[in-house]
């Protein structure tokens, strides 16, 4: 792998980096409006400092002792056909040719990892960048990333009045019960993301695996917040919510919407999210975010609006095909 720009050193992050972790991407960040939220030292310990097998970080500290650059990759199983990754290296360490090192890294990081799990050939890497950051983007162009979508962080304060419209269909909400709900759940999901240009088909039996990750379970669950709608006995849509306790008096979460293509327009997922953000303000909740996929899910992205979440982050993925090393290389054209 490519060696470090000379005076810098790499090595994991360690709990003791947190701080200076934290107001470095603080400080990065808030050169691209709107973004709001601060990063805490917590939220790096649990995030960039966590050993998980799944997951990997790096930092490069310069000879001088402070932080530089910082990766971050996550697998995501249970197909580790997907890397997800991000990248800062602050401003004042720009330009000496620490991009192209983590890169490195970020790609050795993901074969090696792929080669022993990875299920499917097509394997990639992915890089989530703020979506106002060119240099970040010239940088990915030229290393042979392709543009993957566009993500927005979106918001909205409970004290608000949130729209809702009139269901002109029969549809029956109620709260999720795993006994009875979860495989018609996975079946509407299968329906959703099979509309996606990126979606690649598995055994149901490999995404029972996989949905049952995107519903809380345990002290983290709560059917009042996993809401689905049935016409006529058939699932056709769901919203998943999740209390975060990760900041004072816990934030809300809007963690998956789903109607299926022939109840769409009908309101209800309006239903859907009007009534996990009831649950919310039962328990208390005062503020909600929520992540949309503007490029595959613009539909979404009006509906929250138009009930009235606002955009406070806008970012890019881009993403990369990786060779494996084995005879088996990820060609986006076969997907």
């Amino acid at each position: 792998m490519q060696a470090p720009p000379f005076g810098f050193v790499p090595r994991a992050p360690e709990g003791r980096d947190a701080d200076e972790i934290a107001t470095r991407i603080n400080r990065y960040r808030s050169r691209f409006p709107p973004f709001q939220d601060a990063l805490a030292p917590e939220d790096v310990l649990a995030d960039y400092c966590n050993g998980d097998q799944d997951r990997g970080c790096r930092i490069l500290v310069s000879d001088a002792g402070h932080i530089a650059a910082l990766a971050f990759i996550r697998a995501i199983p249970p197909r580790y056909a997907v890397f997800r990754s991000r990248v800062y290296v602050f401003p004042e360490f720009q330009n000496l040719g620490l991009g192209a090192h983590i890169d490195a890294w970020l790609r050795a990081t993901a074969t090696l990892r792929a080669r022993g799990k990875a299920l499917s050939a097509h394997v990639t890497l992915q890089q989530r960048i703020i979506r106002q950051d060119e240099r970040a983007r010239s940088f990915l162009l030229n290393a042979g990333y392709r543009p993957f979508r566009q993500i927005e962080k979106m918001e909205i304060d409970l004290a608000s009045r949130l729209t809702q419209s009139e269901d002109t269909d029969t549809a029956d909400l109620s709260g999720f019960n795993w006994a009875t709900d979860f495989e018609d759940y996975v079946r509407a999901a299968r329906s959703v993301d099979s509309e996606s240009p990126f979606y690649e088909p598995v055994p149901l039996e490999e995404d029972l695996k996989r949905y049952r990750q995107s519903i809380p379970t345990g002290s983290d669950f709560d059917p009042s917040l996993v809401i689905i709608a049935r016409v006529s006995g058939q699932l056709v849509g769901y919203c998943v919510g999740q209390v975060s306790s990760g900041e004072e008096g816990g934030i809300g979460v809007i963690r998956g919407l789903g109607v299926t293509q022939p109840r769409r327009r009908h309101g209800i997922g309006t239903r859907l999210v009007a009534t996990v953000m009831e649950g919310l303000r039962r328990r208390s909740i005062r503020h909600v975010i929520l992540h949309v996929d503007t490029t595959n899910s613009a539909a979404a992205s009006r509906l929250y609006a138009s009930m009235g979440f606002q955009t406070t982050e806008s970012e890019s993925e881009y993403e990369l095909g990786l060779d494996l090393g084995d005879g088996r290389r990820s060609e986006f054209g076969a997907r």
